[in-house]
């Protein structure tokens, strides 16, 4: 299996993980943890949506993830 990305967007943290292999035998290549700085996830704010994206861009390049497909 190609590498996965996935991420988790919580209202007071964004979470991320790389895994590559296959079912029963997974292995974990990037995983990191960042915080949500708007403190919500409903927004109609433009500089609320932009501090909310380099979030993400922080939290994912942190850990190291190349994956530019997501599970959601």
């Amino acid at each position: 299996m190609a590498a996965q990305f996935g991420l988790d967007l919580g209202s007071s943290s964004i979470k991320v993980i790389q895994l590559s292999g296959h079912p029963g035998k997974y292995q974990v290549e990037g995983l990191g943890i960042g915080v949500n700085p708007v403190g919500n996830l409903i927004t109609q704010s433009q500089q609320e949506l932009g501090q909310m994206a380099e979030a993400i861009r922080k939290t994912v390049n942190d850990a190291g993830i190349k994956v530019k497909r997501v599970r959601a």
